[in-house]
């Protein structure tokens, strides 16, 4: 995090003029970053859990470990799908 930018939005803030609007949009910004990490975080999670799938498909404390985290992350139906298809193969061995 640049603590530049705070410090001279706080400074400007001091000393008048917009300074609360570049505290706002700073962290209005900020926020975007936030959300671009959470994203990547899921999308980590969910190669994660294809590649235990793909490679240790018997391993299934790990899946379903990275699959709970995935879930609590908001992960979407997609991987569901894969969990599914892959339980659904386990099951018929």
């Amino acid at each position: 995090m640049d603590w530049s930018i705070i410090v001279v939005a706080g400074v400007t803030a001091l000393f008048g003029g917009g300074g609360l609007l570049a505290i706002v949009k700073f962290l209005k910004d900020n926020s975007k970053y936030k959300e671009l990490i959470s994203e990547l975080a899921k999308d980590v999670k969910r190669l994660e859990i294809q590649n235990l799938i793909n490679h240790t498909p018997k391993n299934k404390k790990a899946i379903y470990e990275a699959y709970d985290k995935y879930r609590d992350m908001g992960g979407n139906s997609y991987i569901c799908d894969c969990v599914e298809d892959w339980e659904n193969q386990m099951t018929k061995k």
